[in-house]
């Protein structure tokens, strides 16, 4: 049987290291697409003949079907930053405490199957939070004192387009657009439990991670 080959968008961001190396390791060979190459060749480095990053403007329709052109599949490994405090998602901690790449498994596990039909997978943690529910969790449980200021998306528009001026932009404008939008599992969709899956809260995750301190 020949190796199949996945073309992971997003590969270079902290999900995507995650995904690629979890990838590498079920035996897949992995096409890490980019608008910036030389990013991917610093992570991962270039002995692996199964590993290979490619040079894509994500904007370009051609050049994603080009780089599509003989994948066995496809993986949108970005992860999704909201920002304004009111926006909604399924947290899902990346890398469980006993060091189980938990979304990259069950990336890994959902193109292990055999059946021959499309399936889609939507992965989300147990619990819905919105950001600013989220922050103050995070700041409850590790009993810190601070105040959350809102800024609008204007302003964050302004700050990724400085960003991108850097060598490694901590926020893009792409990323800013994904702001604006709820990120929640639909009901119904298959997830983690049909994977085999069962995904840590994000208070469990964060009692341990400021236990082991």
């Amino acid at each position: 049987m020949s190796i199949r080959v996945v073309t992971v968008f997003g590969g270079t961001g902290f999900l995507g290291r995650s995904v690629v190396r979890h990838l590498r390791k079920h035996e897949f060979s992995v096409r890490i697409v980019s608008r910036h190459p030389d990013r991917s060749r610093k992570l991962f480095g270039s002995d692996d003949p199964y590993l290979r990053s490619v040079e894509v403007d994500t904007r370009d329709e051609r050049m994603v079907a080009d780089v599509l052109a003989g994948a066995y599949a496809a993986v949108n490994a970005v992860s999704l930053y909201v920002e304004r405090g009111q926006e909604t998602f399924h947290s899902v901690h990346v890398e469980a405490a006993e060091r189980v790449a938990v979304v990259a498994e069950a990336i890994a596990r959902a193109l292990q199957r055999t059946q021959t039909h499309a399936i889609t997978f939507e992965c989300g943690g147990p619990c819905v939070y919105s950001y600013e529910e989220l922050l103050r969790v995070l700041v409850r449980k590790a009993n810190l004192k601070c105040s959350l200021i809102p800024l609008p998306f204007a302003a964050w528009r302004a700050l990724a387009w400085t960003a991108e001026l850097l060598p490694n932009p901590p926020v893009t404008r792409n990323q800013v657009e994904l702001m604006q939008v709820d990120n929640v599992c639909s009901p119904g969709v298959l997830g983690f439990a049909e994977l085999g899956i069962s995904p840590h809260s994000v208070e469990n995750m964060l009692e341990q991670t400021l236990r082991s301190r």
